[in-house]
């Protein structure tokens, strides 16, 4: 069988594993950027980090309209204020640095019903509506805002890593995999049934047959360009290979819980 999901995940990031060079980070480019960027900073931060946001802000009892508003204001204020500039790895991940931004902007917004109202020539970036954020609303309302928004950051990442991933299956000539891909993601490693199985299985699906030495393979070597997928996505908003390092070590560690 498939190495246990625990084993698995914890094991991607372990420290003398290795990763691809780092490149000048997503989050340094936005900090760099002058007054020609902030529409484009604001798209960016919104569509990564939303539902985190949210999620933080739904587990503190705000309203699901009222939440999605102080996401707006939150991520326009990060921005034109400069904010992203100001943000020093030495005290910490951009992921905690967020958190305390926002716990901040919330209570400083006062009650609920003097939620930030964006308008006039400010572009609001659409956020996804109705059963999505409900969704994410209803996995626990006694979690910690804080858990919360880790759970759910951490599968963000998680998604769109997974997505590159399928693309680059599909470009190597390996759609065959992508049910088992999918597998792996809805439950991990751990859940997935005896080798033997998933090769019955995948044949029977596709028109090709695939033997147990390509699931073996799929596991031992395939699966590495997922690690190096979720490195990449974690180092976008990190300062450098240790940074990522460590917030890879985090996320995995996210999903085992």
């Amino acid at each position: 069988m498939a190495r246990k999901g625990k084993d698995f995940w914890t094991t991607m990031g372990e420290a003398n594993a290795a990763f691809p060079p780092t490149r000048l980070s997503l989050l340094a480019r936005l900090k760099q950027g002058g007054a020609n960027t902030r529409a484009e900073s604001i798209d960016t931060i919104v569509r990564a980090y939303w539902k985190p946001l949210y999620a933080f802000l739904r587990a503190q009892g705000h309203r699901n309209e009222d939440a999605k508003d102080l996401v707006q204001g939150f991520c326009h204020e990060l921005v034109e204020k400069g904010h992203l500039s100001k943000y020093d790895r030495s005290r910490g991940s951009f992921r905690t640095y967020l958190r305390v931004r926002l716990r901040g902007f919330a209570r400083d917004q006062g009650a609920m019903d003097r939620a930030v109202k964006r308008g006039g020539a400010r572009r609001r970036v659409p956020l996804q509506e109705a059963e999505d954020l409900q969704a994410l609303a209803d996995r626990g309302p006694q979690t910690a805002a804080d858990e919360a928004f880790d759970r759910a950051w951490a599968a963000g990442h998680l998604e769109r890593a997974f997505e590159r991933w399928k693309e680059w299956l599909t470009r190597r000539g390996k759609s065959r995999f992508l049910p088992l891909a999918e597998l792996v993601k809805s439950g991990g490693p751990g859940k997935l049934p005896p080798i033997a199985q998933i090769a019955r299985d995948l044949s029977h699906a596709g028109d090709v047959e695939v033997t147990e030495a390509d699931v073996r393979h799929f596991f031992e070597r395939d699966m590495k360009r997922l690690r190096d997928e979720l490195f990449a996505e974690v180092s976008e908003w990190t300062s450098d290979e240790e940074d990522a390092r460590e917030e890879l070590a985090y996320l995995l560690r996210c999903l085992t819980r």
